[in-house]
């Protein structure tokens, strides 16, 4: 199960209309219209950094990661490096985007609260389900999605990390985003990259997959079903 934070205005357009947005990958990179907790200055992209202590022969012929990204050797030729760090970046191309989280606690909904005025929350209890909908909506312009938790890591990433080959569509910065727990799902574009933009879509048959789960009203995290009782 994921779940997604929400305003309730947008919890509510979903259950009643199935509208929702997918955003772009590039798109978060605008931290004045999203804020500091959903954008980023750096989605999209990490570096990958490796520090060299001590000389390192480098030799024609044999590889050396990140060496051989800066430097090039003609024929048998060679030389020597010696307490330098080397970086290159990453960058992944642009995509539609839908974040939601891996896991609900009510610390985490009050931390979205905090950071995004955030009031609402719904549970999507069959992933797999909710995106194949959306899929079949965005048919037409996407050639294949994926979904997975998002890999929290250093940036710049060790080039000895086990998380180096990871693209930069799922990995944040540690420090900074893995309080969000974030789960996402990426699709790729057949549009040229440079016109993907954020899209207002509707998926009713998205909602079967979905239910209300929490609301913060007052100060007070309650149950959706109790509100509804009451209202």
């Amino acid at each position: 199960m994921i779940y997604k934070f929400v305003a309730k205005q947008f919890m509510d357009d979903f259950f009643e209309r199935g509208c929702l947005r997918l955003g772009t990958i590039l798109d978060f990179n605008d931290i004045v219209t999203h804020g500091t907790a959903r954008g980023d200055t750096g989605e999209g992209q990490h570096g990958v950094i490796r520090q060299i202590e001590g000389e390192l022969k480098v030799q024609g012929g044999k590889p050396e990661p990140i060496v051989d990204e800066i430097f090039k050797i003609e024929g048998d030729g060679q030389f020597t490096l010696a307490d330098i760090s080397l970086q290159v970046s990453r960058r992944c191309g642009n995509g539609f985007l839908f974040c939601t989280s891996n896991e609900y606690t009510d610390s985490l909904f009050r931390r979205w609260n905090l950071e995004e005025k955030t009031d609402a929350c719904y549970q999507i209890y069959n992933p797999h389900g909710f995106f194949q909908e959306i899929t079949k909506v965005i048919i037409n312009s996407v050639s294949e999605y994926g979904f997975r938790d998002v890999v929290y890591t250093p940036d710049p990433i060790p080039y000895d990390s086990p998380h180096v080959t990871e693209s930069p569509a799922f990995t944040k910065e540690e420090n900074k985003y893995s309080w969000q727990k974030e789960n996402r799902c990426v699709w790729q574009p057949l549009l040229p990259p440079t016109i993907v933009k954020p899209w207002i879509i509707e998926v009713p048959d998205a909602r079967k997959y979905c239910r209300p789960f929490k609301i913060l009203e007052h100060g007070s995290i309650k149950n959706y079903e109790s509100t509804a009782e009451i209202a």
